[in-house]
């Protein structure tokens, strides 16, 4: 929750910043919705799930007799 949180927060600001850099001020500020929300979180999710299949793969390969005995 608190990544998806924060990942909205975030891309929001970015959103607000990068039209501003490129054509002056923006006019509106930071729009914060629910919709942001669920993506910020899925997209987390995502990223989160991707480097654990990552270091999952890489633990299967390991032979657990040999790790145990520091070889």
């Amino acid at each position: 929750m608190l990544a998806g949180l924060t990942g909205m927060l975030l891309g929001e600001a970015a959103a607000v910043v990068s039209p501003s850099a490129c054509s002056g001020p923006v006019l509106s500020g930071l729009s914060l919705t629910w919709n942001g929300f669920a993506a910020a979180a899925l997209v987390s999710v995502l990223v989160v799930g991707a480097s654990m299949t990552v270091a999952l793969r890489r633990v299967e390969r390991l032979d657990a007799a040999r790790v145990l005995r520091g070889e």
